[in-house]
């Protein structure tokens, strides 16, 4: 694939939609089992049709040394297809079979997720929510409404229309959901000298699909995905300059912790996050979505999970001395799939500032941050 994906890393959190890596990510390592599956159902069925040539040889070769005495296939000539993996032996055509499957979903997989990051990347706090069951012709209706986005829609439009990718998505389906196996293999050797390995022909919602040569469809699948991926990404980072607003997102939070030292170690009082306006609330939306990342002169890009429940907002006076006024709850608790996390914005002065202070080792007995992602100051007394 041509896409640059550490440029595309860069742009998601240089325009506040980092959110999108996590999906880009999961396309990434899809693939890796997309391709070992891919490699895996050639090499296996390779070796499987060696061996029986092999086997039809020797069988032939004993016919003529030993006239009269027809050879016989045996038990231990079937299972010399078999695989050893790691010392547990398992029947080439039930691995087949298994991985052929498996490739099927992650083809599909990868398919789904290129929506996914589409939806992220560019549509920022008007992204479609993942969970939502019209997810597909919401978000479409999206890059449909906006002119910046109209080669991208014929590109998915494109994908809809694409025979392949219609056989991927019913196969895939039927598997699901009929939970009927679709795939054969066969082998005669002597008579016939026949193999086949076979996605069977079926009919889902209405629609009849052939029967196809496994490996054939396999290639086809595979070089479709490819192709598609590489189209689209390429695409989604040359628009992510035109997504939607972002205004909502905060990624730049300053710290400030107060710990106590000790002869033997150094306990930690108080951390605080902080963001820093110029003049009063104004300047923030009443809800905001909190993701702390910074980017560093070498692209290198540090962010984490962030977990507390609380962020300060301050202003500089004239005498360079910080004012808090205001302060950031959150809105909808810890354990949602909120990438960014949402927190409500009202006023607040030193006293509620204070409280925090004072009762944070009660609330807060560990907490997680990378250092590296945001700046500020330890204090040690």
């Amino acid at each position: 694939m041509s896409i640059d994906y550490k440029k595309l890393q860069i742009s998601l959190a240089e325009h506040n939609v980092y959110n999108a890596w996590q999906y880009v990510s999961s396309l990434c390592e899809t693939m890796e089992y997309l391709s070992v599956s891919f490699n895996l159902i050639q090499k296996v069925y390779n070796h499987r049709t060696a061996e029986l040539e092999t086997i039809e040889e020797e069988i032939l070769r004993s016919d003529i040394s030993n006239p009269g005495t027809p050879s016989v296939l045996t038990t231990e000539h079937i299972k010399r297809t078999n695989l050893d993996i790691v010392g547990y032996e398992i029947q080439d055509g039930v691995f087949l079979r298994k991985t052929m499957i498996e490739f099927i979903h992650y083809a599909r997989v990868c398919m789904d997720l290129l929506l996914q990051i589409a939806n992220a990347a560019l549509l920022g706090d008007e992204a479609i929510d993942i969970e939502d069951r019209a997810f597909a012709k919401k978000v479409f209706q999206e890059l449909a409404a906006d002119t910046h986005f109209t080669n991208l829609k014929s590109m998915f439009d494109g994908i809809l229309n694409d025979l392949e990718y219609q056989y991927l998505l019913a196969c895939d389906n039927y598997l699901k959901h009929i939970k009927t196996i679709l795939i054969s293999i066969k082998s005669s050797i002597i008579v016939g000298n026949h193999n086949e390995f076979v996605l069977e022909s079926f009919v889902y919602n209405g629609n009849k699909y052939p029967k196809k040569d496994a490996i054939d469809e396999a290639k086809a699948i595979y070089q479709m995905v490819e192709n598609r991926i590489d189209s689209v990404l390429t695409v989604v980072l040359n628009q992510i300059p035109n997504g939607k607003s972002t205004n909502s997102r905060i990624q730049t939070l300053q710290f400030e912790q107060f710990a106590k030292k000790s002869p033997d170690s150094c306990v930690v009082e108080s951390i605080t996050f902080f963001i820093t306006v110029e003049n009063d609330l104004s300047e923030l939306p009443q809800e905001i979505a909190v993701y702390p990342l910074i980017i560093k002169p070498n692209r290198e890009i540090f962010s984490f999970d962030f977990r507390l429940e609380e962020i300060f907002i301050r202003r500089m006076r004239d005498d360079n001395t910080f004012e808090i006024i205001g302060c950031a709850k959150l809105k909808n608790g810890l354990d949602t799939n909120e990438f960014y996390r949402k927190y409500v914005v009202s006023a607040c002065d030193y006293t509620e500032y204070a409280h925090y202070l004072i009762n944070f080792t009660q609330k807060y007995q560990q907490v997680s941050l990378n250092y590296y992602a945001v700046s500020g100051k330890i204090v040690i007394g």
